[in-house]
């Protein structure tokens, strides 16, 4: 038991390792993202004062150039940081169940039936219980089929098949270990989860009135036209003010709707990020059990791969999910994106 006691150990000092590595890459990236964002608004503000709208404008397209480059490569890290957190805490878990020590586990007490047969005589749930020392789960639905065969009994055939199909999973431990942090990246609560799915099957409010459609197309053409001729003309920059003034109102409005949309498109990327991870990990996997293999083929019908179409969806609640960012903050102030 030492020797895997020091095993795991050494895999957690591992990770341990780079999550100081990836910190020290995540807050540079921070930095650099401020700094990016400071000079280019100096900047602009200089170019504009002294009449060079056309620096100007070349250095916004270079600045939103740079600044998406800088957000996609911060975001990377983090979730690399995330990961390297995860499988850290995986490997620690697992020398405290060679050592018996369940208390920060989770123990599958709701799922206990006081009525069951044989669950309670057996310790398959609750604390130092059947559940702590197998549960690998991360989602909820893999901890519910987990608790499903704990408390039914099936067929001599499904059993060996399951040990066949145990006995080679077990060779893949760093696979195993990320298919396990993966799903631990989405932390979703279970209510969130639900309000979330409420919300993408509901109505859209916003759009179902006409003015609420019409008008962010009116303000920027208005913006637009002011941007232009504070630019090329004679006219000072004071003017942007009225219609930063009317969008800031109308901002106002509809403010409770914007957070809603932009927590729930939180809550899409989280789940779609880690659902896209899990099954591509899937998908890349050399099995041999057949199985394994029939599984393997639901996410690959007609050769078209499940973590594809995941990402272009998740790529659409990436957008949503912008709203946090300083960009699309004045973006928004001077085109009413959120009524888009």
């Amino acid at each position: 038991m030492q020797d895997k006691i020091r095993f795991f150990n050494a895999r957690a000092d591992g990770f341990e390792a780079q999550i100081k590595i990836l910190k020290k890459k995540s807050n540079a990236l921070s930095v650099q993202r401020v700094a990016v964002f400071v000079l280019f608004f100096v900047t602009a503000i200089v170019m504009l004062n002294y009449r060079h709208p056309g620096f100007a404008l070349l250095l916004a397209l270079l600045f939103v150039v740079v600044f998406g480059l800088l957000v996609n490569l911060h975001n990377r890290v983090k979730r690399e940081l995330e990961t390297a957190r995860q499988l850290a805490q995986i490997n620690r878990e697992e020398i405290a169940r060679l050592l018996r020590k369940f208390d920060n586990l989770e123990d599958g007490i709701e799922f206990a039936d006081d009525q069951h047969p044989y669950a309670n005589d057996l310790d398959v749930f609750g604390r130092s219980s059947l559940f702590q020392l197998v549960n690998r789960a991360a989602t909820s639905a893999g901890k519910q089929l987990l608790a499903s065969w704990f408390s039914k009994a099936f067929s001599h055939e499904t059993i060996v098949t399951r040990q066949e199909v145990s006995k080679e999973l077990s060779q893949f431990l760093d696979w195993r270990q990320k298919l396990q942090a993966f799903g631990r990246l989405n932390k979703s609560e279970k209510a969130k989860e639900v309000a979330f799915f409420e919300w993408l099957n509901g109505k859209d409010i916003l759009q179902n009135s006409r003015f609420n459609r019409f008008v962010p197309y009116l303000m920027i053409a208005i913006s637009s036209g002011l941007i232009l001729a504070v630019s090329f003309t004679s006219l000072t920059g004071y003017s942007l003010f009225l219609p930063l003034i009317i969008n800031g109102y109308l901002l106002m409005k509809i403010a409770k709707y914007s957070k809603n949309i932009y927590d729930m498109a939180l809550s899409g990327v989280q789940m779609l990020e880690a659902a896209q991870q899990i099954v591509r990990l899937i998908e890349n996997q050399n099995f041999s059990h057949g199985y394994l293999h029939d599984l393997q083929a639901k996410l690959m019908p007609q050769g078209i791969k499940a973590s594809a179409k995941i990402r272009d969806l998740r790529k659409i609640f990436d957008l949503l999910s912008q709203r946090g960012n300083q960009m699309y903050q004045i973006l928004n102030g001077i085109f009413l994106l959120d009524y888009i």
